[in-house]
């Protein structure tokens, strides 16, 4: 019945058998949902949901199963669904009671080509993100209508609150979208201006029963809200928030126009600790999940004071490709302050289990602090003399970090311990292998081999 109802939505693609659709589907609802809750779980059905979604679910679930039979039904599946949406959104057939569905479909799509590792999935996903995006403001439009008048309140709120999700996601991707391709994303925004969604534990209630008593206890007085009053709301929604503070780092370090003064640089910095501080609640509880919202947060650090692409280029063609940058980056204390926040992200994913699917954000933010371990620990090979690094001075953000309690001052004296420049190096040899080996995700393994040659040819110079 699953793969008949399946295959009649994408006709051109061969299925794989129904137990491997269904493992997929169990694959994404047990271990991926936490990292892209987007879908509503309790209303989730082979029978009821719209086949171009199952399908999107299948071909996430199989990239990640990671064999190579998985691997190769996953991309034939990503192709079909991709294909199969293009057509709908070409011929205008997303009428109303299917634009959320698709919309789902479509950005689990984006987030398998983010993750894929592979080139043309990425540069599919960058085509396809301004068009997205356009359709999610759409979508919000028709949000506010409140769908169609036989929902009952727990069903409008549900579909509002993954609407919210969804917009959420679609910051997450254009920021990543930015970094990885350093252009413009299609979307700016503050942070205060993010729908925050509820809290996953009451947007997967089974059923309006238990739903209504949970709104109940937590004081949410209307079935349009999103979150609950008073409370954190949804990590995905922070993870939202710092995604538009990583694209406003990213549009000033690209945008010649708008320049990246240290004011611009000291504006953005407190945005980021008055984050942190409101969401302090939400980073302590969120820490024994998977989203890894802290680790997102010190990789807003790395972007905010180093200029991550220029380092990238001098890997690759040497500190003569730019030497004016590295002696100022070098002699800013920009640099110290980078190596910080790099070293806290390699302590935060050993944290990590074997067992759990990473983020999407997880391999880049690792790849970044590699990159900047890996120059900042071959300046002296290059001629340039940053200085031992003793004890670094507690910087603004890592105060606030400890007085919160997201970071301890054991974490701090232990980051304290491994400054120096070889200890730099051997750290970002220490995220390469854990590269290699973080979870199923593709693009992981892709840096790693960067990451290995970079070390390996700073070493010969």
């Amino acid at each position: 019945m699953l793969a008949t109802s399946l295959q009649q939505s994408v006709p051109e693609t061969p299925l794989p058998p129904t137990p491997f659709l269904n493992r997929c589907l169990h694959i994404f609802t047990t271990r991926l949902w936490p990292i892209l809750p987007i879908v509503h779980l309790p209303t989730l059905s082979n029978a009821k949901t719209n086949p171009l979604l199952l399908l999107s679910i299948c071909s996430l679930g199989a990239l990640a199963d990671g064999s190579d039979y998985a691997l190769q039904k996953a991309e034939q599946l990503y192709v079909g669904v991709q294909k199969a949406i293009l057509a709908l959104w070409s011929s205008k057939h997303v009428v109303e009671e299917l634009a959320l569905a698709v919309a789902q479909a479509a950005t689990i799509g984006q987030t398998y080509a983010l993750l894929s590792g592979q080139a043309g999935g990425l540069e599919t996903a960058q085509a396809f993100h301004g068009t997205l995006c356009n359709s999610f403001r759409n979508f919000w439009r028709q949000r506010t209508e409140g769908g169609p008048s036989s929902m009952s309140d727990w069903e409008r709120w549900c579909r509002n609150d993954t609407f919210a999700r969804l917009y959420n996601a679609m910051y997450i991707h254009n920021a990543e979208l930015f970094v990885m391709f350093n252009h413009y994303g299609p979307i700016r925004s503050h942070p205060d201006e993010v729908l925050v969604a509820s809290r996953d534990d009451l947007y997967l209630a089974q059923n309006p029963s238990v739903w209504e008593s949970m709104c109940n206890e937590r004081g949410v007085s209307h079935v349009d809200s999103l979150a609950e009053q008073n409370a954190p709301g949804s990590a995905f929604s922070f993870c939202a928030a710092l995604s538009t503070l990583i694209t406003e780092i990213a549009h000033a370090r690209a945008d010649p126009m708008e320049g990246f003064s240290r004011d611009k640089m000291s504006r953005l910095q407190h945005q980021l600790v008055r984050q942190v501080e409101r969401s302090a609640q939400l980073v302590h509880e969120e820490s024994s999940k998977r989203l890894a919202v802290e680790l997102l947060w010190h990789s807003c650090f790395l972007l905010l004071y180093s200029d991550i692409n220029r380092l990238e280029l001098m890997c690759g063609h040497g500190k003569s490709l730019d030497a004016e940058y590295i002696d100022q980056w070098t002699n800013s204390g920009d640099a110290k302050r980078s190596v910080a926040h790099a070293l806290r992200i390699s302590q935060l994913v050993s944290d990590i289990r074997i067992g759990d699917v990473p983020a999407m954000h997880v391999p880049r933010a690792l790849w970044h602090a590699g990159i900047i371990l890996a120059v900042y620990s071959s300046l002296p090979l290059l001629g340039v003399v940053p200085g031992l690094i003793p004890a670094p001075q507690l910087y603004e953000e890592f105060e606030v970090a400890i007085r919160i309690g997201v970071c301890s001052e054991k974490d701090w004296l232990s980051m304290s311990s491994e400054n120096t420049i070889k200890d730099c190096r051997g750290v970002a040899f220490s995220i390469s292998s854990t590269l290699r080996h973080l979870g199923p995700w593709r693009t992981a393994a892709r840096f790693a081999e960067t990451l290995d040659r970079i070390l390996i040819s700073l070493e010969d110079e």
